[in-house]
């Protein structure tokens, strides 16, 4: 499952303890409570109605 979370997409690896653990594109980990609902942490990267230019930041 992947979601977007404050404009970069997470993608959710694994259940580790008390702790819902997401990676980005550069592998870096994010540790989410695991009692937070997905809607508090961000909203489901739907990928059939998004486009790579949409999510990318653009300086121009």
């Amino acid at each position: 499952m992947k979601i977007i979370s404050d404009g970069e997409i997470l993608e959710f690896e694994e259940i580790r303890g008390d702790k819902a653990i997401f990676y980005n594109d550069w592998g870096i980990e994010f540790e989410f409570p695991d009692y937070l609902d997905i809607d508090e942490i961000g909203e489901i990267y739907d990928e059939t109605n998004r486009s790579e230019d949409s999510l990318t930041p653009s300086l121009f």
